[in-house]
């Protein structure tokens, strides 16, 4: 008969804790969250976490994924020599999981529940394909423009050390300015070995567990800055895929350093383009040919790069992803990242007024 040890029963109590305190935040109004949770538990992990672990340099999810391997080789160990019933294994990998989902939640996922930054700064409105159109033209007017500022592909972009600390304060200052959080000391690592994300259709991605993001460095350099600001943003406390995009353009383009500025025009770009050959085949190929042969260059080593490693299992990958997306409140899924174009365009508008 399998008994519950001193261990599984701290871990069912966490648990409990975790779905006491979720159905509770689910009851209030999203306005609420904040001060519930974000600037109480979250802040608290956040604060106590960065200064636990100021002095460790290298992504923590390495130490995360060698415990866990080492507990899954424990279990079996235990199954194999007798120890433990098929049941007691089935029952411990329930409560691993349980634990895992418990501090995903109270660490980071009940920022999902907060008030979207849509609504905050009333981006709900819509553009027309004309406005569509004319932001096309000034963006590439924009990243010729930069890209002129750049003769040769300098170490800056290299040495992440060089814009990583700037960055992070810019990122900050977009956070302070709409009294969203700012946890500055959050961490964001660029990932070894090349491709280790892309292969599951990810650039980066932020880990509660390991209260760290992490960037892939199979992406190509140029991707490197707006996606390290895209995760710093979801290490700050900001969930919405989307709206993480948009706080990372803003990010970077307040940046001093040219290539970190073209590292975010670039990007949008690419979101802006895709909508300009939908609505306007012609215009596009005209945009195109505006581009100079260092940026379609550019363009075309970040496509390399991207398809260096091919993704594993992407329909399951997409549809999972987009399903765990709108389980928790971001309802239009893997969508919510083609929001980019017209947040940039009515948030423009909002401040030249």
């Amino acid at each position: 008969m399998f008994t519950f040890s001193k261990f599984d029963r701290l871990c069912i109590g966490i648990i409990l804790i975790c779905v006491v305190y979720g159905l509770y935040l689910n009851s209030l109004a999203s306005e609420n969250i904040d001060s519930n949770y974000t600037f109480f538990v979250f802040k608290a992990y956040r604060l106590i976490w960065d200064w636990l672990f100021q002095y460790f340099n290298f992504p923590l999810i390495y130490l995360w994924i060698l415990a866990f391997i080492a507990w899954l080789g424990y279990l079996f160990f235990l199954y194999f020599q007798r120890q433990k019933s098929v049941s007691a294994v089935l029952i411990k990998l329930t409560l691993g999981i349980g634990i895992h989902l418990a501090f995903f939640y109270l660490f980071w996922g009940f920022n999902y529940l907060r008030t979207p930054l849509v609504v905050r700064l009333e981006l709900d409105g819509q553009i027309t394909n004309e406005q569509i159109k004319i932001e096309a033209w000034r963006v590439t007017e924009k990243i010729c423009s930069l890209r002129n500022e750049i003769t040769l592909f300098n170490e800056e972009l290299l040495t992440p050390n060089i814009w990583i600390q700037p960055l992070h304060q810019s990122t900050s200052m977009v956070f302070k300015k709409w009294n969203i959080g700012n946890f500055p000391s959050a961490k964001v690592h660029l990932l070894k070995p090349h491709g280790s994300l892309l292969i599951f259709g990810a650039a980066g991605f932020y880990w509660p567990l390991s209260g760290q993001g992490h960037v892939d460095m199979g992406l190509h350099p140029l991707q490197w800055p707006f996606t390290y600001a895209h995760e710093l943003s979801h290490a700050m406390g900001w969930t919405d895929e989307g709206e993480c995009n948009f706080i990372a353009y803003l990010a970077c383009i307040q940046s001093d350093s040219p290539w970190v500025k073209y590292s975010a025009e670039l990007m949008y770009y690419r979101y802006l383009m895709a909508a300009v050959k939908r609505i306007f085949p012609d215009e596009y190929i005209i945009l195109k040919e505006q581009l100079s042969p260092e940026i379609a260059k550019d363009l075309s080593e970040i496509n390399y790069a991207l398809n260096r490693f091919p993704e594993l299992f992407p329909r399951f990958r997409e549809w999972f992803y987009d399903a765990y997306l709108r389980m928790n409140r971001v309802n239009e899924g893997i969508y919510s990242y083609s929001n980019l174009v017209k947040w940039i365009i009515l948030y423009s508008a909002k401040d030249i007024k």
